[in-house]
């Protein structure tokens, strides 16, 4: 399990000693009021909203008249009547219910109460997730103040970002540009195994499978070393082509005999068997028998896994090499169907074979 991260604060006067007995409260990360706003205002300006969201309840930089947020947006914060009064350019909304979770230790076992109390020597700490938050500090003698957007650092942390439609959570960064050689972001197993990587011109590197769940696009060329599967989409080339050294169309369900059904013109007693393969391609075999031998009979193959989005291609190719050797099939496909017809006139008591290939 990823570790949360440790805050920590040594509560001092301003004379430099240390405060005992003093509340640290730790508060989702508030929002800085943008410009003066003389008010009565509901609807604040501010330059972000922090981690405010509806429902929360806010005050104006000191404990004290609070009021219940409705909405915020990227640059507002909406509160109830009669709002806030006097509010000056960077003036801090302080969050005063929905606090972080905090813990005593790094793996979140132990809770910890929130407000935390400094000790004889000023000291308070829990473990939280990472990210940003208010600090409040009241109590012990202090004047009570916000310490604004204190980063608690740990494995498992959370953005405040809001979803403006461009908005970015988190952001690596170079002051150097990097060659194709070197590389933004490394992540290793136990120090010297990568697992993962992004080289200095954005390719990736991936030691294991990778798992897409959803359409994905990708540009540019793309190499598998190891293989692509997709487990219940398709594989797309919408401008380029498929390009590869087998194509292997093994994943269909297994058709069967009774897929196949032949026509009055095989005899009466015709029976079809060793049917093989898939919807994409197999191979049955068919012998003629019984009365009522007709030229021309036909083979309707109703495929196992139901039905094509679009009409697909077939190409059938005669297998066999009994008489009458001038007899061929061939194959017209629907969405739903194929439809096999053998060219000719069958002998009774002769078997006759076939191999197909269907594509969408």
């Amino acid at each position: 399990m990823a570790q949360l991260g440790r805050f920590e604060i040594t509560v001092q006067d301003s004379a430099g000693n240390a405060v005992t007995g003093a509340v640290v409260e730790l508060c989702k990360q508030g929002a800085q009021v943008f410009g003066n706003q003389a008010g009565p205002v509901t609807v604040i300006n501010v330059d972000d909203c922090g981690a405010i969201v509806a429902g929360d309840l806010v005050y104006v930089n000191a404990l004290g008249v609070t009021r219940s947020v409705s909405s915020v947006t990227a640059t507002t914060v909406t509160v109830g009547a009669p709002g806030f009064t006097g509010l000056i350019d960077d003036d801090r909304l302080v969050c005063f219910t929905t606090h972080p979770n905090t813990y005593e230790d790094a793996l979140g076992n132990t809770t910890k109460a929130n407000p935390l109390t400094s000790d004889a020597n000023g000291y308070a700490s829990c473990y939280t997730e990472g990210g940003k938050y208010d600090v409040r500090i009241a109590g012990g003698g202090l004047t009570q103040r916000v310490v604004q957007d204190v980063t608690v650092v740990g494995e498992d942390s959370r953005s405040n970002i809001y979803n403006s439609g461009a908005a970015v959570a988190f952001k690596f960064d170079t002051l150097r540009a990097l060659g194709a050689a070197d590389k933004i972001l490394q992540v290793s197993n136990q120090g010297s195994t990568e697992a993962f990587s992004v080289g200095g011109t954005g390719n990736a590197a991936i030691a294991g499978t990778l798992a897409v769940t959803g359409a994905s696009t990708l540009t540019g060329a793309v190499t598998a070393t190891a293989g692509v599967t997709a487990t219940t989409g398709n594989v797309q080339a919408t401008v380029g082509n498929l390009i590869g050294k087998r194509t292997f169309l093994t994943k269909g369900t297994a058709v069967v005999n009774g897929d196949f059904v032949q026509s009055a013109g095989w005899g009466s007693t015709a029976a079809v068997s060793a049917a093989t393969g898939t919807d994409s391609r197999g191979f049955i075999a068919i012998t003629c028998n019984g009365a009522g031998i007709a030229a021309n009979p036909t083979i309707l193959f109703t495929y196992h896994d139901g039905t094509w989005t679009t009409t697909p291609f077939g190409v059938i190719v005669r297998t066999d090499s009994n008489a009458p050797t001038t007899g061929w099939f061939t194959i017209s496909c629907s969405t739903v169907t194929a439809s096999i017809t053998f060219v000719g006139l069958p002998v009774a008591a002769t078997s006759y074979s076939f191999t197909w290939m269907i594509e969408g």
